[in-house]
């Protein structure tokens, strides 16, 4: 008679353990999944920071031009001047 109560309470202790067991699983997977897109995540915030990054190199390039047709308006405007006064 003893012997079965072991028996049974090995039995359901096997039963929690497994419940156990299958919990930790698909906890252990649904936290890989979560880093996995969690990387996933990252990398796409990344090319778009580099978007980003190489959208305002181009706004700073555009800027860099814009001040240089600037200088050579006014070296243009410089000249005429220099012509105009040296003109009788």
């Amino acid at each position: 008679l003893n012997i079965w109560r072991f028996v049974r309470t090995k039995k359901k202790q096997n039963k929690r353990t497994k419940a156990k067991n299958k919990k930790q699983n698909k906890t252990k997977h649904h936290e890989c999944k979560r880093k996995g897109r969690d990387s996933e995540r990252k990398i796409v915030q990344e090319r778009v920071r580099e978007k980003e990054r190489e959208r305002e190199r181009e706004r700073e390039r555009e800027r860099e031009r814009e001040r240089e047709r600037e200088r050579e308006r006014e070296r243009e405007r410089e000249s005429l001047t220099q012509h105009v006064t040296s003109c009788p």
